[in-house]
């Protein structure tokens, strides 16, 4: 029985092939998984860090700038709620008369959000030297 026992050879895999395979699923998934984001492409870059680069704003430039953009931060989240607000309204009035009424506010609205947009970026502009000016109307249409 003993020799019997000895010549049949166990099905198991040595434990150097389980560690072998292991590891080789794990450098794959961590291939596959790092690779994930180069097959999405580069993500775009911040437009701040891209316009403050691209047009090489000094410091002064840089603190008028991001008091511009705390400003249009503030004024674009009132006028979010605003819509939310108007939109809700028009909503809850479908069975009433008021919903055309309720739709102009929801637009006008929005029309004030597409104006503040439009007046940060002449604000922008104008923080901008004639040199950046030109740097910056050509980069107009990347970040808006």
């Amino acid at each position: 029985m003993r020799a019997l026992n000895s010549s049949i050879k166990p099905t198991f895999m040595s434990k150097n092939k389980i560690y072998l395979i292991v590891i080789v699923s794990l450098l794959l998934s961590h291939v596959v998984l790092f690779s994930i984001p180069l097959l999405k492409g580069l993500q775009k870059e911040h437009p701040r860090k891209l316009i403050i680069h691209e047009l090489g704003f000094s410091e002064e430039q840089i603190a008028s700038y991001d008091t511009l953009i705390d400003a249009h931060r503030k004024s674009i989240r009132k006028l979010n709620e605003k819509i939310k607000k108007e939109r809700m309204l028009y909503y809850t009035g479908l069975n009433k008369e008021e919903g055309v009424m309720q739709l102009w506010r929801v637009s006008v609205a929005q029309l004030r959000v597409e104006q503040t947009h439009f007046l940060h970026f002449q604000a922008l502009r104008a923080l901008c030297s004639d040199v950046q000016k030109k740097k910056f109307d050509a980069l107009t249409p990347r970040i808006q």
